[in-house]
């Protein structure tokens, strides 16, 4: 597993046109290994590939190693313990979030590359390549609020490494059952779309959070970061939220499957929309919409 490990890193790393696909697959060994041996043994061969991974790859490589491996051994002993649906996506969220932030941490710490400020600079970099090359076309307009939205980017460290690890948590969480069944190993399948609920606790959170947002906190303040990433990962909870009704609601009118998706194209395409959407989770997890909706159908 380790080789396959430093392979797939390896080739990842070194070549473009495939790391692209490899990156969803490179804690998948870990996964696996974990899934059918002790926890020890996952963390020695975890280990074993950590350290290849730095004498091979250097920081880098090391860095990108440690968010994959750390995700991969706790993501394999959760399945090990024979927790599924929810659990496996929970923790599998929590630890790609606590990898992210580890490698977020050794990057700045011992790298001494700040992820925030190397994004910033490079879409500002993209900013001035496109002014240099349309020039008099360019649209000061679009130009401007690019500029704006680069300034901006480096207060919204919180919610890109949210964003990002929740995809990751996703992604692999899908991938690996598939992988898992095919391999004959016994895994709890992810409840459907439409049973996905929040706890209504995030409602009052949101509540809270929205109810500070109207107060003018200095920009690049404790407060200002908190509430500003705080207001947007929670506006996708209830964003989450609100499609899993939309799913429910068809689900139990026992309509065409096919609507629900066509909403959610249709709202990611025209994203004001996507407001509705917000509106509708957050009635949803406040006042119990579904089991109005039940009740409903009942009668």
């Amino acid at each position: 597993m380790v080789a396959l490990f430093i392979a797939v890193l390896l080739m990842t790393l070194f070549i473009p046109l495939l790391s692209v696909f490899l990156i969803w697959f490179l804690a998948f060994p870990f996964i696996i290994f974990g899934r059918r041996y002790h926890l020890r043994a996952n963390g020695v061969a975890g280990a074993t590939a950590l350290l290849l991974s730095f004498i091979l790859t250097g920081l880098i490589g090391f860095i990108v190693a440690l968010f994959f491996v750390a995700s991969g051994v706790a993501i394999g002993e959760i399945y090990k313990r024979h927790q599924g649906g929810f659990p496996v996506l929970i923790g599998a969220g929590l630890t790609f979030t606590t990898a992210l932030v580890l490698s977020f941490v050794a990057s700045t710490l011992i790298a001494g590359v700040d992820p925030m400020t190397t994004i910033k600079e490079s879409m500002l970099n993209q900013i001035d390549f496109i002014e240099s090359t349309l020039g008099s076309l360019a649209n000061e307009a679009v130009s401007e609020q690019m500029m704006q939205v680069a300034e901006f980017i480096v207060y919204l460290g919180p919610v890109i490494l949210v964003t990002t690890a929740v995809a990751f948590a996703v992604i692999t969480v899908g991938f690996s059952q598939l992988i898992l069944r095919r391999l004959g190993l016994e895994v709890t399948k992810i409840p459907p779309f439409r049973e996905w609920k929040f706890p209504r606790a995030f409602f009052w959170y949101y509540f809270i959070v929205l109810i500070l947002s109207f107060f003018s906190f200095e920009e690049g303040t404790t407060m200002f970061l908190v509430v500003t990433n705080l207001f947007l990962i929670l506006g996708f909870v209830m964003m989450v939220q609100g499609f899993s009704l939309i799913f429910y609601y068809f689900h139990v009118v026992h309509r065409t499957k096919v609507w629900p998706f066509i909403i959610l194209i249709v709202c990611i395409l025209f994203s004001p929309l996507l407001e509705l959407v917000r509106i509708l989770g957050i009635v949803d997890l406040g006042f119990e919409i579904r089991a109005w909706i039940d009740n409903k159908k009942k009668k």
